[in-house]
């Protein structure tokens, strides 16, 4: 007999996870207040993680480490370690596995699981919710707390995931459900950023209840889009993908100056263009799903070089970088470059974008914060280190959407 699902998806969430991977190998951390920086002593940059000791001071991400030291006298801070989280990573996936096999991983410390026959009931789910907690803690290490949603969908799994933090557990099922979601801000749901906020509170949708009271027209029309048709029925439970839509490109180049005019040079630059198309993506509101570079060669006749990537729509500077560069290690080396440029496509407005529901919100609240010390202190107040000279060193390298391979470290 086939059983009727209650729920059917799960959503495990990492706590803190760069800061939990830190206290997990240096036992001297655990229990007390600790931050992931990209760069050690320099005041002006932003924190890329906080220990939940220092969430309690009001550190979070994106918060300057100079502003971090007068909120929560005696944090301590440690420098970014790529190579390790990665390590951390592969084996909690091993954990989960011994669970639930993975459907997607989302991020470097997110996963989603597609729940099947008898998983699909409330207490089975709750069971194995548990048994992937003790999974990671005992495989991976007792620091490793994480916060577990399960639900009809995936976009409510990630926001019941995000209710209980740390080493939550929240279900939402027909039962229960819109007593749950009725009180919560309309923010919550993934996808709605502070322009779509503003939009819905316009309409006098504040809250998830004030959503629920619409009809699917109503929603349409507050989102402005059949988006609102979609939240329509994510709210209600139904399981339903979002299709994309596609928009223009943007691009910056750079004709090189002669001291540039080389390998190292052209990199440099780059580097720099793309740093400053991210800032334009997120301050006109657009997500890329492709990047390309472009080199010229200087010399009569001389030709050019292109190539390009694809990934799932994102505005996220660290991530562009990763990318980028994976390009930039084709770049051919022996002939002059004259001209690079970086372009971004497959753009999506944020209220028509496929959504990713697993975007890291925590990520978009560093690099607005990164675009508002720029816009307040200069461009370049809060920059890479590698962006400060053309030797192309490459500080900070973190993975959150795409998961690299040991040997890219």
């Amino acid at each position: 007999m086939a059983v009727t699902p209650e729920v059917s998806w799960m959503l495990a969430d990492l706590n803190s996870y760069f800061a939990s991977c830190e206290q997990q190998v240096e036992p001297r951390l655990r229990g007390r207040p600790i931050a992931v920086v990209p760069m050690l002593d320099v005041p002006t940059t932003a924190i890329l993680a906080a220990s939940y000791e220092a969430k309690r001071f009001g550190v979070r991400t994106g918060t300057l480490v100079g502003e971090s030291m007068r909120m929560c006298p005696g944090i301590q801070f440690v420098q970014a370690r790529h190579s390790l989280y990665i390590e951390m990573h592969e084996k909690i996936l091993d954990a989960v596995e011994r669970v639930l096999p993975i459907e997607n991983v989302l991020s470097i410390d997110e996963m989603s699981f597609r729940l099947t026959g008898s998983q699909t009931r409330v207490a089975r789910a709750r069971e194995l919710a548990l048994e992937m907690k003790r999974s990671i803690e005992l495989r991976v290490g007792s620091e490793m707390k994480s916060s577990i949603g399960i639900a009809q969908n995936q976009l409510l799994a990630k926001v019941a995931s995000d209710l209980e933090k740390p080493n939550g557990l929240v279900i939402l099922s027909d039962e229960n459900r819109e007593r749950i979601l009725s009180p919560l801000s309309v923010r919550v749901l993934p996808g709605v950023g502070p322009k779509t906020e503003a939009r819905l509170n316009g309409f006098g949708v504040r809250t998830i209840a004030d959503l629920l009271k619409r009809d699917v027209g109503g929603a349409h029309t507050v989102f402005g889009s059949v988006l609102g048709d979609r939240y329509y029925e994510w709210i209600r439970g139904k399981d339903l993908e979002l299709a994309d839509t596609q928009t223009k490109t943007m691009s910056h180049q750079h004709v090189l100056s002669p001291i540039y005019r080389n390998h190292e040079g052209a990199i440099s630059i780059t580097l720099k263009l793309l740093e400053r198309l991210a800032a334009r993506l997120r301050k006109e509101g657009y997500y890329a799903g492709k990047l390309a570079f472009s080199v010229k060669w200087s010399g009569e006749g001389a030709g050019s070089w292109e190539r390009y990537e694809k990934f799932d729509a994102t505005q996220d500077t660290l991530f562009l970088r990763e990318r980028l560069r994976l390009i930039l290690t084709e770049l051919p080396r022996g002939e002059r470059p004259l001209r690079v440029g970086v372009t971004v496509s497959d753009l999506q407005k944020n209220e028509y974008r496929q959504i990713s529901l697993f975007a890291d919100v925590k990520r978009e609240r560093l690099f607005d914060s990164v675009d508002r010390v720029n816009s307040k202190f200069g461009k370049n107040a809060v920059t890479f280190a590698s962006s400060l000279s053309t030797e192309g060193a490459d500080h900070a390298k973190i993975a959150f959407h795409r998961i690299p391979g040991k040997d890219e470290v």
